[in-house]
């Protein structure tokens, strides 16, 4: 029976199953146990995404790409919570919260979700994102309070720059690339995933601070180190170092490392 302490998270966001979860899992332990996150300040691609998914809504698919399945684009930035998670049967206190893209209707009554993304470079990226779309499957066919939808299309829409129109004396453009990038439903890899990181037996104990006495500006070490529990089947012990410079900024170095 897995329990929660009274600060810890109980929502997983489909998000977090991607950058985070392919990231340092310390962070990720932190972000749900103690509510402590990174800032992650992106403004210009906040304002790309809502232009793109603005211009999707209302709109067939043909509209969108020719590739793209017969149906049409009926909401965006919609929020969808789960019910709570299954593992062998037996309920935890987690549940799939988030808010998709874009949300389909097809002509035989199924739905389908489709990620929008603005990339440097056109690429398909399904294998990186499959779990995220996989989540938002999820928590659509098993909501918490609504009507289930039966989810039959994800993938990705995909917009990349090719080169700017115009001048400054008249309206600039961008002419942009896009792309379908259908991803294939795998629910099982999701659910072993969701119960790999639910049954994980890890310690984390309380991250080392200790400040480092410079000329010009203190400089702080973090020591971060984390081990495998008593239980597990592999034990792993692993450390993560960062130093912080806050005068670096001012020789054009990097101030974290």
């Amino acid at each position: 029976m897995i329990e929660l302490s009274e600060s810890a998270r109980a929502f997983i966001s489909p998000s977090d199953l991607t950058f985070s979860w392919d990231g340092c899992h310390r962070c990720l332990w932190l972000s749900y146990k103690h509510q402590l996150r990174a800032p992650n300040f992106m403004p210009l691609i906040g304002d790309l995404a809502e232009m793109q998914e603005q211009s999707c809504v209302n709109k067939p698919s043909s509209d969108l790409h020719p590739d793209m399945p017969e149906g049409k684009a009926i909401s965006k930035g919609g929020w969808v919570v789960s019910k709570p998670i299954e593992v062998d049967g037996e309920p935890t206190p987690f549940a799939i919260r988030g808010k998709y893209d874009l949300l389909m209707e097809f002509p035989d009554g199924t739905y389908g979700i489709v990620d929008c993304k603005f990339q440097a470079k056109d690429s398909d990226k399904t294998n990186f994102y499959s779990a995220q779309l996989e989540a938002y499957a999820f928590a659509l066919e098993h909501p918490a309070k609504d009507s289930p939808k039966t989810i039959s299309h994800i993938g990705l829409l995909v917009w990349s720059p090719v080169k700017i129109r115009g001048n400054s004396s008249g309206n600039f453009g961008m002419e942009l690339k896009c792309s379908w990038y259908p991803a294939k439903r795998d629910p099982k890899a999701l659910a072993d995933e969701l119960k790999a990181a639910f049954q994980s037996d890890i310690d984390v104990p309380v991250r080392h601070h200790h400040d480092i006495a410079r000329p010009d500006s203190d400089a702080t070490l973090l020591l971060m180190p984390a081990w495998t529990g008593r239980d597990t089947k592999e034990a792993y012990v692993g450390t993560k170092i960062v130093t912080i410079y806050p005068a670096n900024g001012m020789k054009s170095l990097p101030s974290v490392m």
